[in-house]
């Protein structure tokens, strides 16, 4: 999970564009609102499918003004449980 914090009053939508996907990454929601003086979750899963490493890119916006898109890089890797 990752938390989204609004410290101020007003109530801003949001929204998560997949610019780079990875069938092992899962994000969401997509969209939705932050609530002025609260957190807002978005949960991020990887399921890993090879023992290889997973890339994907997002593209966050909020409808606060002046604000700019924020790009994020998701990675996730597996590795092979030895015993």
């Amino acid at each position: 999970m990752i938390a989204i914090e609004s410290n101020c009053p007003v109530n801003f939508e949001y929204e998560i564009e997949v610019t780079k996907p990875h069938p092992d990454i899962q994000i969401g929601p997509t969209r939705g609102d932050i609530l002025g003086m609260t957190q807002t979750y978005i949960e991020v899963r990887f399921t890993p499918s090879t023992y290889t490493t997973a890339e994907a890119e997002i593209s966050f916006r909020t409808t606060e003004f002046d604000s700019q898109a924020k790009l994020c890089r998701i990675v996730g890797n597996a590795v092979p449980h030895k015993q």
